[in-house]
């Protein structure tokens, strides 16, 4: 062994330098591991790690069974709602998702309305929760209307609540032609917009409530108000067949050179036939004004739609006497005639006119 100081050679046992007397360093001897620490260390990993999964395992049943109480169920739901997390509530939902059923129309139904556990129904699901826990959802009872009625008159586009009403929901189980029947499986309750626009009336918009147990909604007749381009129509249309009978009547034309597209009855056949040739008198002019329309409700009758009105009208007959013995009077007077219409799938058009 040399010394790290001078140098000199001295033996390896040696304690201190033979030359200048510095302490040299001994080499320590190193002692084996025992086999037995080394056992020991490996049982405490494996311990350790038991210990962890044990806990890990326990901690994963409570958690699993907790999940499985109803009534931490509910209160999960209640507290998603206090704390406005409608996502997170409307996934605890047992419900299957369509135009009607969103989470945004949940939202808009639930936000101001106050539930307590005891409003809540739970579902029991087929598939488990973590492989081995059974799964509760939170059931849409109370919360949604089921098989929702809506009647409406024919042909009418319906809008609820923005969404409009599509064929798949017609129930053609009812053959009324006045009637659209509608039938939605299912929505959430709450207050919707109804829009309803038709080739009849003028267009409708009211609010309505939608309750778990009142879920049919019917357009009554107080609701209904006619077109006032459909009436202006119909009004043209009888004013024109009465001016074109009496213009025609007064020009002394048989009635059945008229070609007419509708029926007459026998009482306006024989005023027509009197207004050509009175015994005493010839009318040489008449003049209609201040043309009133007033319609009843259509009705069905062999398969189509009729509508029945009055047509309301001031004229002034001239008229002088057969013989041409006399000067031209005139006489001022109200009449009114009963009109029967038929829809033709694209207009009111006149079937019988009656009582001139």
């Amino acid at each position: 062994m040399y010394c790290p100081r001078c140098g000199a050679d001295n033996s390896k046992n040696g304690v201190f330098c033979c030359e200048c007397g510095m302490k040299m360093s001994v080499p320590q001897k190193v002692l084996p591991i025992s086999r037995k620490k080394k056992k020991w260390k490996w049982i405490i990993v494996i311990m350790s790690v038991l210990g962890v999964l044990l806990l890990g395992v326990t901690i994963f049943i409570n958690l699993g069974k907790r999940s499985e109480n109803v009534g931490v169920v509910k209160q999960q739901f209640l507290s998603y709602l206090e704390k406005h997390k409608y996502e997170k509530a409307y996934q605890m939902l047992d419900i299957e998702e369509n135009e009607w059923l969103t989470e945004p129309r949940f939202e808009e139904m639930i936000k101001d309305r106050r539930i307590s556990k005891r409003d809540l129904q739970v579902e029991l699901q087929n598939d488990k929760k973590w492989l081995f826990f059974r799964k509760w959802k939170i059931s849409t009872e109370g919360f949604t209307a089921q098989q929702v009625g809506i009647a409406v008159p024919a042909g009418a586009v319906i809008t609820l609540g923005g969404i409009e009403i599509s064929e798949k929901y017609q129930d053609n189980t009812y053959t009324e032609k006045l009637k659209d029947y509608y039938v939605i499986p299912e929505l959430f309750t709450g207050t919707y917009q109804l829009v309803i626009t038709s080739d009849f009336y003028e267009e409708i918009q009211k609010d309505i409530e939608l309750e778990t147990y009142n879920s049919y909604i019917e357009v009554s007749e107080d609701m209904l108000v006619f077109q006032e381009e459909m009436l202006t129509e119909m009004r043209e249309k009888g004013k024109k067949a009465l001016e074109e009978l009496c213009t025609s009547a007064v020009n002394n034309r048989e009635l059945s050179s008229l070609g007419l597209s509708y029926q007459i009855s026998a009482s306006v056949r024989e005023d027509y036939e009197a207004m050509r040739w009175w015994d005493y008198y010839v009318i040489n002019q008449i003049t209609f004004s201040d043309f009133e329309i007033v319609p009843e409700r259509p009705y069905e009758e062999n398969g189509r739609i009729y509508m029945e009105t009055s047509l309301k009208y001031s004229g002034v007959s001239q008229y002088s006497p057969a013989d041409g013995s006399g000067p031209m009077r005139s006489n001022s007077w109200t009449g009114q005639s009963r009109i029967k219409f038929v829809w033709n799938e694209e207009a009111w058009e006149i079937d019988i006119y009656e009582e001139i």
